[in-house]
This record gives C-alpha cells, structure tokens and sequence, in this order.
C-alpha cells in the first residue's frame, strides 16, 4: 500500500494559518520531524501521518480543537494547487464538485471522495 500524502501548498495554508495564531511552526515541525523547508517546494508533499500530528499538535498548542475554521482566513485557490483555480473555472457548483472529486487527491490522500446524485437531489 503506497503512503498517502498532502501537497505542500495545503501544508503551507495551514502553516499560514497557524503562524497567524501565534504558533512556532519552526519548532512544531522539528517536534514532529517534519520539514519546515519542504513548504516552500511547490512539488513537495507530506506523509499524512504527519499532517495528522500537525494537526493534533496545532489543537494543543492553541488550545482550540476547531482551529480549521481559522483556514478561511488565509486560504486562497493556490492552496488547493491546480485543483483549486479548476474549480474557479467550473461554469456551475456541481461542476465544481465534479472536479474537486475528480482531482482531490493532488491536494491530499487522507480521504476518498465521491459524489452521488439523483434526479431530486
């Protein structure tokens, strides 16, 4: 089974994000063994077991367990990499959809999408 993994540019966004609130991401990347430096490599991904620690890490040293909403705040169409100025061309919502399924995993593998309509819904 091949490791799955996040896109750096996701990565920054929350490193952005977390930065924004205070936190050392220096220090908390060298806690948890990861690369500080890789955020800058456009190409670069990360282990998801490692983004998962980031997280877990990031709720402790803030104090708050919903600190993804903070996200809102520094995320831009470049943090879902190609993905995201795709869905910025999508003519429609369920386009859009269409393509973020289609293409999730260049931002990251921690979950499997799918989208599943019927004719009322």
């Amino acid at each position: 089974m091949t490791e799955r993994t996040t896109s750096s540019h996701w990565a920054s966004t929350i490193v952005q994000s977390l930065e924004q609130q205070g936190v050392d991401c220096r220090q908390l990347f060298k806690q948890l063994g990861m690369n500080y430096q890789a955020l800058s490599d456009a190409e670069a991904r990360f282990p998801q077991d490692g983004m998962t620690r980031l997280w877990q890490a990031a709720a402790r040293v803030t104090g708050n367990s919903g600190l993804g909403l903070g996200l809102a705040r520094v995320v831009r169409p470049s943090a879902f990499h190609v993905v995201g100025y795709a869905l910025m061309s999508s003519r429609t919502l369920i386009e859009g959809i269409e393509q973020l399924v289609r293409y999730q995993r260049i931002i990251g593998e921690a979950a499997d999408l799918a989208l599943n309509a019927s004719a009322d819904e």
